[in-house]
């Protein structure tokens, strides 16, 4: 059995996406601005998608049994996978990404720019669910109220928290 590395809600994270982003990124395949980064979020489905294509795999942006062959055929091209099944790739410690307010006062938008109708204002130290999407602008997209928000990222800082496990 092995992990599928897939994009989720809270994204995957760990060594074995970075991995596979650092391998990507020697490719030619960009994986967003944070590069390797051991976050599955959108740049990396994008990545994956792209090479799954040229490489004639269904373009999904999942990586599976399939996709870990080609790859290890691509690493070693003298070692070609004849059946040997896949040794596992480690879970990961469920991580979620916040958004956190630095400054007195700032607004939710409807989009990504100060053109998006003002939804809300949030306070210094107001912390939001990160909705796994950053433009190339800066702004975030967060969960908010019920449904998605923007806040602009520049007087924000993006981090990781644990989710805690019920037993």
């Amino acid at each position: 059995m092995f992990w599928i590395l897939r994009l989720e809600t809270p994204s995957m994270k760990g060594s074995d996406v970075r991995r596979l982003q650092t391998l990507l990124i020697s490719w030619g395949y960009a994986c967003g601005k944070w590069g390797a980064d051991g976050d599955y979020g959108f740049d990396t489905v994008n990545a994956v998608c792209a090479w799954q294509q040229k490489n004639r795999l269904p373009a999904d942006g999942v990586i599976d049994a399939d996709d870990i062959k080609r790859i290890r055929a691509l690493q070693n091209p003298q070692a070609v996978d004849t059946g040997v099944s896949v040794p596992p790739i480690a879970p990961v410690a469920p991580t979620e990404k916040i958004v956190t307010v630095k400054i007195a006062a700032l607004n939710i938008r409807t989009a990504p720019s100060l053109k998006g109708a003002i939804l809300g204002v949030a306070a210094k130290g107001d912390t939001f669910k990160y909705a796994d999407e950053t433009m190339c602008n800066g702004w975030h997209c967060i969960y908010y109220e019920g449904g998605l928000g923007w806040i602009s990222g520049k007087y924000t800082v993006l981090s990781d928290v644990l989710i805690p496990i019920e037993e």
